[in-house]
């Protein structure tokens, strides 16, 4: 991207990869947050809270049988 500046001054930056991406991964922070945010538009937070759990706990997981009614909508 480059910026013209009143001045006549460019400014220019470059991001090759986007971040997500193999070459720029996000932080198991920033995946929480994203899926926060876009859980948000679907189901309630809570709900959403209980499945990040759930997701990042796959391979300790007995059953699926309390996972499966939180995707659905209320």
């Amino acid at each position: 991207m480059t910026i013209t500046l009143k001045d006549g001054r460019k400014v220019e930056r470059a991001k090759y990869y986007p971040t997500g991406s193999v070459q720029v991964p996000m932080s198991k922070a920033q995946i929480e947050e994203k899926f926060t945010v876009c859980a948000a538009t679907a189901i309630e937070p809570d709900a959403a809270k209980k499945i990040l759990a759930t997701l990042g706990s796959l391979g300790e997981q007995k059953s699926f049988d309390d996972f499966w009614p939180l995707l659905r909508r209320a």
